[in-house]
């Protein structure tokens, strides 16, 4: 697992977090299934996954909401591919009331 970036974000801001695989990914292979969890999942309104996780090859679309302000999350995405491969990728949200 790793760490990609650190983003920052409005608690009243829906928006959509692209994971891009394209680096990552075989030429011929393709994303099968994904995965988003996220951390901490406590707090008075917690970051909060919105709909089902798109899958656009070679990208993961997350779509997020809410957040507790001052509160850094965790966003993982963990991919299982056309070969059978599985990894995972993270990155970091703060909330932050602008």
């Amino acid at each position: 697992m790793t760490t990609v970036r650190n983003f920052v974000k409005d608690p009243g801001a829906v928006l959509d977090w692209p994971f891009n695989w394209s680096k990552w990914l075989h030429s011929d292979e393709t994303i099968s299934d994904a995965d988003i969890t996220i951390s901490p999942s406590t707090g008075t309104s917690p970051l909060k996954l919105e709909d089902e996780v798109e899958i656009i090859n070679p990208f993961v679309v997350a779509w997020l909401s809410q957040g507790d302000v001052d509160e850094t999350y965790t966003v993982s995405c963990t991919i299982s591919t056309s070969q059978s491969r599985v990894d995972t990728r993270s990155i970091s949200i703060r909330v932050i009331a602008r």
